[in-house]
């Protein structure tokens, strides 16, 4: 069997998605649809986007906006999980549905684990169905660019292949400098050799140094020449299964990646981030009874604590999947053994150490107060779930608590405003200048579940919004009249053209058609002048 590139070729979701449509929709979205003023209230509101849960770095709105035509993959995956939050009144209605649809279909592409194959590549249809239609019916000259007609074949790749992301180029790109790096030693005779010896020592360094067994006694059989001069031995007959022929480095060699340097941070054994999953922040708050704490005046007088047990606060746990939670954040947790399993949203209220449990000796929280938040309205125009958080408390542990999400606020809804109330930092220091940045208005608690976060994509999923489903016939409808008003306006434009000509035709013809070689002209008139004078002398 041969290899077929129409079904053997997977849909590269890097250069077709984040490259492709959110490039093509974010440099529109700056060049050719808002103001030089509008620009700078596009750059505030970046600016002053709360990421938290989003797993990014602040935003740094003046530069998505000022160089739109020089950014990176990675910026567009910041984009597309925030720009129907910052662009919600700058551009037109069907603009801002194709963001939003562009923004919620991400995560489906980028989800690394697929629960059920079916029901997954169903909704990824038709969600790109339903993004499709919404750039149509805001410009069908999107359909002219190849990548939207590619990109339909995306649910076929993924039944075939698996998660979309397991065939994405991104991870293959990013090892372009660890190749480079390994090049640097090479004469350049035979690069791809050099490089893959540097990469065979680096795996036989890093597996003795990561405490990995070797065998002495097969290597020694490696290294004797054999009797007949031919050494046939193979590696399954070289292997044992006595433990006493396998070893591994010595004490001093294992030490040099006890802790983290050079060597470690070039093999790749550096640790995450240092910490222990539940680790967590004490508050420098006294211990006190149950009944002076947060918990303690929602439920009331607990009997299984004394009145003599103390109780530490905590401003923040670090949960199982590295998200550092703190209070107030919105979280997805689970919901008990009367849910069955399921997941909720709530916010974090309090995070509890009795004093001198075995948890607060390893650092870790014994209870986390949540309080739930229902999602079960829209919030327009994002067409995201709204949280409003409920009047349901419960204590939960740590590990019970998923990820955290992101909840920004619903500034459409509430026609929040910009004012200078950012101060500016100059080295580090703060200085008595101030930028926009913005004012939240209306409630304070009118957030919005960013089901664009990709993120835990996974868990936020599960609260997201389906699309309307389109029929044929609306399809059709959809079709039709955008095409039919690229028709109107190309009808438009050439009428005005030709009006534009019609009225320059008169002007040129009443001055006379110019010399196409004035100085040929004059040159000739001259020779003529000339050629005159001499015949009347004569």
């Amino acid at each position: 069997m041969g290899l077929d590139p129409h079904s053997d070729t997977p849909v590269e979701i890097l250069h077709v998605v984040l490259l492709g449509f959110v490039k093509y929709l974010w440099r529109d979205l700056v060049q050719n649809q808002i103001n030089p003023e509008q620009k700078e209230l596009l750059a505030t509101r970046l600016t002053s986007f709360d990421v938290s849960g989003l797993g990014i770095s602040p935003l740094a709105g003046h530069t998505l906006v000022q160089y739109c035509g020089s950014l990176t993959g990675r910026d567009f995956r910041t984009i597309a999980q925030v720009a129907p939050f910052v662009a919600y009144d700058l551009v037109s209605k069907d603009c801002l549905e194709t963001w939003v649809a562009l923004s919620k279909l991400i995560p489906l592409i980028w989800q690394p684990e697929i629960e059920d194959i079916n029901t997954h590549c169903d909704l990824l249809d038709a969600e790109i169905k339903n993004f499709l239609m919404c750039a149509i019916q805001w410009n069908v000259r999107w359909i002219n660019k190849p990548k939207f007609h590619i990109f339909l074949h995306l649910p076929q790749h993924v039944r075939r292949f698996g998660p979309a992301i397991l065939f994405a180029t991104e991870a293959f790109e990013s090892f372009n400098a660890i190749i480079r790096a390994k090049s640097v030693h090479s004469n350049r005779h035979a690069p791809s050799r050099d490089i893959a010896k540097a990469f065979a020592q680096g795996n036989r360094v890093r597996h003795l140094l990561s405490g990995g067994l070797f065998n002495i006694r097969t290597l020694a059989q490696l290294e004797l020449p054999s009797a007949t001069g031919d050494n046939t031995a193979t590696p399954s007959t070289l292997f044992s299964y006595n433990s006493a022929d396998w070893h591994t480095a010595g004490t001093e060699s294992l030490n040099l990646t006890r802790g983290e340097n050079t060597a470690t941070h070039y093999l790749g054994l550096d640790g995450k981030d240092g910490l222990k999953t539940g680790c967590c922040t004490a508050d420098k708050l006294p211990p006190r009874p149950f009944s002076s704490t947060v918990s303690g005046k929602v439920f009331g007088p607990a009997a299984r604590w004394t009145a003599q047990t103390r109780f530490k606060t905590c401003a923040d746990v670090h949960l199982q999947n590295g998200d550092k939670c703190r209070i107030g954040q919105f979280v997805i947790a689970k919901h008990g053994q009367s849910n069955l399993g399921g997941t909720v949203t709530a916010r974090v209220e309090e995070i509890l150490q009795l004093q001198g449990s075995p948890s607060e000796a390893r650092g870790m929280p014994d209870l986390i107060l949540i309080q739930l938040a229902t999602t079960d309205e829209s919030a327009l125009p994002y067409r995201m779930p709204q949280l409003k958080l409920a009047n349901q408390c419960y204590l939960v542990d740590f590990k019970d608590i998923l990820c955290t999400v992101n909840a920004p606020h619903n500034c459409a809804a509430n026609s929040c405003t910009t004012a200078k109330t950012r101060p500016v930092l100059q080295e580090r220091e703060l200085t008595g200048d101030l930028r926009d940045a913005v004012c939240h208005n209306g409630a304070p608690f009118d957030l919005v579940l960013n089901t664009a976060q990709m993120r835990d994509a996974i868990h936020v999923q599960k609260f997201r919004i389906p699309c309307d489903p389109m029929d044929d016939t609306t399809e059709d409808v959809i079709i039709e009249a955008s095409v039919r008003r690229e028709i109107d306006a190309r009808k438009v434009r050439d009428a005005v053209k030709a009006a534009k000509a019609s009225a320059a035709a008169p002007a040129k013809k009443r001055s006379g058609a110019a010399p196409s070689h004035p100085q040929r002209l004059t040159a000739m008139r001259e020779s003529s002048g000339a050629r005159g004078i001499q015949a009347h002398t004569s």
